[in-house]
């Protein structure tokens, strides 16, 4: 299980037309804890669950790069290093 970049896509351009890559991506995280009841889910703050990727490049102009972290961080532990040199 993973990130769908087409699921963002299509998120983005459905519904009310097209909204931005930044709203997208609040949607998919933070606003979805939210949603479920389960906030902080989904957010970088103190008393988040410790989840996070990261990726090379901008994630707004490319939903792709998701789909390829380069660390990858569950629970508060490195699940994924960054490649060697990077």
């Amino acid at each position: 299980m993973g990130i769908d970049a087409f699921e963002l896509q299509l998120m983005q351009h459905v519904g009310r037309g097209t909204v931005s890559a930044a709203e997208v991506l609040s949607a998919a995280t933070a606003r979805a804890g939210e949603h479920l009841g389960l906030a902080p889910l989904g957010r970088l703050v103190a008393g988040a669950p410790a989840d996070l990727i990261a990726v090379e490049g901008d994630p707004l102009e490319r939903f792709k790069l998701l789909e390829y972290p380069v660390l990858v961080m569950s629970g508060g532990r490195l699940v994924v290093d960054p490649p060697a040199g990077g």
